[in-house]
């Protein structure tokens, strides 16, 4: 009866070995073709998920490059935060307006805790890319980076604040002064 078990158990743990390599194998990306604005979301994502900032940051336009210097992207002590290990990527579909292209990707995101387990949310991002010199650019700052995008504070062309003197303390009432009694009699 024990080798029985143990030959059950055994394979079990095969079957579960072989079915974890063909998922593995299967779940291989797919490398779009060089030159479309979907495979420059996708070496942008790459490069990002690799750490080679200098890469990710190649793929910006030179209006947004010019707005943003690589340290102010990424930051002195740049690293990856981990937001493309746990999302599945896929591309959902491309449109082009006025010699934009809008790649929209859909992003799947995995957490591994709860009561119930695993659990998955999905949302579409869409990158707009502009050609120069041959090559597809980020036109807008793509997802994940926002640090030098629409969130970037821009200084107000306001006049100088006046500066008005405080204003004088109001006068108080003095109390008036007691009477004091005095002693007895009237003074001639």
């Amino acid at each position: 009866m024990t080798k029985l078990w143990l030959i059950g158990a055994g394979v079990l743990l095969a079957a579960l070995l072989i079915a974890a390599v063909t998922v593995a194998l299967l779940e291989r990306e797919d490398t779009l073709t060089e030159g479309t604005p979907e495979a420059a979301v996708q070496s942008f994502l790459l490069s990002l998920e690799d750490d080679d900032f200098g890469a990710s940051y190649d793929f910006l336009s030179a209006e947004l490059k010019a707005d943003c210097e690589i340290d102010d992207l990424f930051g002195s002590t740049a690293r990856s935060d981990g937001r493309l290990e746990s999302n599945r990527i896929t591309l959902d579909k491309t449109t082009f307006v006025n010699g934009t292209a809008v790649v929209t990707v859909r992003l799947t995101q995995f957490r591994g805790s709860g009561p119930f387990g695993s659990s998955e949310s999905s949302h579409l991002q869409r990158y707009s890319l502009v050609q120069e010199e041959g090559e597809w650019k980020f036109k807008e700052y793509p997802w994940p980076l926002f640090r030098c995008g629409p969130f970037k504070p821009v200084p107000e062309s306001r006049p100088p604040l006046e500066r008005r003197p405080p204003p004088a303390p109001a006068p108080t009432a003095e109390p008036a002064p007691k009477p004091t009694p005095s002693s007895g009699g009237t003074s001639r």
